[in-house]
């Protein structure tokens, strides 16, 4: 489980990324095959080139010079002015922030996205990954909408996905 110990000082934002800190996180990310078995769905690209074609939303958060978590948003809808208004929220916090810094990363990154006009963000959680959907639903305040019967596949096999969204008005 999370780290409660881990001192929450130095917290900083950064919503663009370089090459190498995307590259940094991918390989921390993908150093953990379960996780990303349960987390991510076969539709997530396994490489981080294709990853990067789609328009993303960043907030990474570090504590100093640690990456502590990552938050984007895909599937990114723009307005008439191309301002990003709408999206599906994803993320990883690293296993020794999965406690009370990884809550404040995560709250850090809804910030970020507010600040960049987001104002609409939906989740699609595997319901076999329970601490990721109690995560959502309780550290970041999303509101469940439904669950979904095999609407997503994970390892081949389609899944029943909890659909969430921040804001209780868009159910």
């Amino acid at each position: 489980m999370g780290n409660a110990t881990t001192k929450l000082t130095n917290l900083t934002v950064e919503t663009n990324p370089t090459l190498e800190q995307l590259n940094m996180w991918w390989a921390d990310m993908h150093a953990d095959p379960e996780d990303i078995r349960v987390a991510f769905n076969d539709l997530m690209s396994r490489d981080l080139d294709t990853f990067l074609e789609q328009d993303l939303i960043w907030a990474f958060i570090y504590q100093g010079l640690t990456l502590t978590a990552v938050s984007w948003v895909h599937d990114v809808i723009r307005d008439a002015y191309n301002a990003p208004c709408e999206g599906w929220i994803g993320g990883w916090v690293a296993k020794p922030y999965r406690g009370a810094a990884g809550k404040t990363a995560s709250l850090m990154a809804l910030e970020a996205f507010r600040q960049q006009e987001v104002k609409h963000l939906h989740s699609s959680i595997n319901v076999a990954n329970r601490p990721s959907y109690l995560w959502t639903r309780r550290v970041m305040g999303f509101t469940p909408v439904d669950i979904f019967p095999g609407l997503s596949p994970y390892n081949g096999v389609a899944v029943d996905c909890h659909i969430l969204t921040l804001n209780p008005e868009d159910r």
